[in-house]
């Protein structure tokens, strides 16, 4: 209403987009084929969302089951299959073929419609496990995926959540049944909550102050006429929001953005502990014999700014 167009926020990013690993309209098909075949499903599983993913899958297979016993209708089940499904395949250009990319905060949607149908399904399978034998399959498989990965510490919530339901199961055929489901499924909950319990605690951008403080330090309130070109799209993106978006004459890109020739002030943005291999190329350069042409700027733990020239600049694409 305030702009006279309803797509004026469409035409924006469009006109701010820039290259970056979700640009599947500009990449290879390659890269699109990665993202609709494999790359979404495993975001997922590391960063915990198959915890309640899986489950909801399991209570899919066995909605005929589950609405003989639980409260759950058709639809709740449709919903939340066809949501998953489009979360992969679906497209959010007008234009071209363009999926989502693999940030969890694009897919909060889901979850709603997961616990829906899983809810339910552990309620069941708590009373009795081996008419769901699936939900057990699918969590070890997935506590397997994540141990031979060698992934963060989610993996032991996955080898929890195995160990809870096979304890379950074990005791059900022990005719041991005097453990308490309502026991079980509180634990399940608890299990669940401390995934994002552990993100509150340990945000997954541990070196949000460090770089804060370097950007804060070296451009804020200063209206420098440079381009900073990040060693990657995020590092770029929080860049701008430390500076409350007010970049003035600073430009802020992705080393990708990079072109042949860039003009002007130049400066280089990594995050060491984020981009080894960068900084690996980063360490070269500084031991060789163009190191005064890579002029350190300022460097907070392993966040670090550097001035250089643009043929010095090419050596980092």
């Amino acid at each position: 209403l305030t702009t006279g167009s309803f797509f004026y926020r469409y035409h924006l990013i469009q006109a701010d987009g820039y290259l970056n690993g979700c640009s599947f309209d500009q990449l290879p098909f390659s890269f699109t084929l990665k993202r609709i075949g494999y790359e979404l499903w495993q975001a997922m599983l590391l960063n915990g969302d198959l915890l309640i993913f899986l489950p909801a899958v399991a209570a899919f297979i066995y909605r005929k089951k589950l609405k003989s016993h639980e409260n759950v209708s058709n639809i709740d089940f449709y919903a939340f299959i066809i949501l998953l499904l489009s979360s992969n395949f679906m497209t959010i250009s007008f234009t071209s073929y363009v999926p989502l990319c693999q940030d969890p905060r694009h897919f909060i949607f889901l979850f709603p419609f997961a616990a829906i149908i899983a809810g339910p399904l552990v309620y069941a399978y708590a009373k009795d496990p081996t008419k769901f034998l699936l939900l057990p399959i699918f969590i070890v498989l997935a506590t397997l995926s994540m141990f031979y990965q060698h992934a963060g510490s989610t993996k032991y919530l996955y080898l929890l959540f195995s160990l809870f339901l096979l304890l379950r199961l074990v005791f059900v055929i022990l005719d041991k049944n005097k453990i308490i489901p309502t026991l079980f499924i509180g634990s399940i909950c608890v299990l669940l909550f401390c995934n994002y319990l552990i993100d509150i605690v340990k945000p997954p951008y541990p070196y949000y102050w460090s770089h804060k403080r370097v950007i804060e330090n070296s451009f804020a309130g200063k209206n420098i006429t440079a381009t900073v070109f990040s060693a990657d799209a995020n590092s770029a993106e929080m860049t701008e929001y430390f500076l409350g978006f007010k970049t003035g004459n600073l430009r802020i890109l992705p080393i990708d953005s990079a072109k042949a020739i860039n003009l002007g002030s130049l400066y280089y943005l990594i995050v060491g502990d984020l981009n080894s291999t960068l900084q690996m190329r980063v360490d070269s350069l500084k031991n060789s014999n163009i190191a005064s042409r890579l002029l350190l700027i300022d460097k907070e733990q392993n966040v670090s700014l550097f001035k250089l020239d643009n043929a010095t600049l090419q050596l980092l694409r």
